[in-house]
């Protein structure tokens, strides 16, 4: 009789436990892994890669995509060539905008050593969760002051952060950090003047350092407003001749068509 009590039991037992773990383990992969990653002027989604312009400004947003898990901090810092470009601002973004929250706490630029140190925020009481959801943790503002490749690094976290991504929830009463993390470092190209990137599509963004017949092909369809906004925007060459080199103004007109007359010819000023 005891034995089959105790087989009962063990039954039971067995049961529940493959159950509930099942159920368990079924929730724990349902936790979609939080994203930290960049956008760029007229981008929305994540992005890794980004075209610019000599003397141009680039705003870059620092996004977070965490659906299931509330995050109660973060803290974000980046490196960056500084021979490419140099950080001229930052500030704080909305994911925790209408929130009880301690007040974005800025970081230090240091554009001699091409950093800027963290930069963070926190909830605070009488929230008790954190946020999910998509939003901007902070922004950039970088100059582009030479021709060049800069990698625009997020960074792991390590122990003693000064410059790092971390995102942190809170668990009971405790703020633990949340890993894993999906981090998307991002990468800032900037181009010859008038190489605009091949010709018409499938051929966008094969940048060669040349300016020959393809890229007139694109520039004329940007000058008749045809073009892609990416297209669009690496037409605007900023200006005609000197001084109006890099005065950027948001069309593609006869100034621009002048100055893309000069790089076709080699004559360019960064030729």
């Amino acid at each position: 009789m005891n034995k089959k009590i105790l087989l009962v039991f063990f039954t039971l037992t067995l049961f529940l436990s493959i159950l509930f773990g099942t159920k368990f383990l079924n929730q724990a992969k349902s936790q979609t892994i939080p994203k930290v990653y960049m956008t760029y002027p007229n981008t929305s989604s994540i992005a890794t890669e980004y075209y610019a312009r000599l003397n141009d400004t680039v705003f870059v947003k620092i996004n977070v995509d965490s659906p299931d898990i509330g995050i109660w901090s973060w803290q974000v810092g980046i490196y960056f060539n500084n021979t490419v470009l140099e950080c001229n601002g930052l500030g704080n973004g909305n994911f925790f905008g209408g929130k009880y929250a301690l007040g974005f706490q800025s970081g230090t630029v240091n554009n001699d050593s091409g950093n800027v140190t963290i930069s963070g925020d926190s909830l605070r009481l009488p929230e008790t969760i954190g946020v999910t959801g998509i939003g901007t943790l902070m922004w950039f503002e970088f100059h582009v002051k030479e021709k060049g490749t800069s990698l625009l690094s997020l960074t792991l976290s390590p122990p003693d952060l000064t410059v790092g991504t971390k995102l942190n929830q809170k668990v009971d009463s405790s703020i633990v950090p949340v890993s894993p993390i999906d981090l998307y470092d991002g990468n800032v190209t900037v181009v010859r003047m008038g190489d605009l990137g091949g010709s018409l599509p499938p051929e966008f963004f094969k940048f060669d350092g040349e300016v020959d017949g393809k890229d007139l092909a694109l520039f004329i369809q940007a000058f008749k407003g045809l073009a892609p906004p990416e297209a669009m925007y690496l037409a605007d060459l900023g200006g005609g001749l000197p001084p109006e080199f890099y005065a950027y103004d948001g069309k593609v007109d006869g100034k621009d068509l002048a100055l893309f007359l000069l790089c076709y010819k080699g004559l360019g000023p960064d030729t």
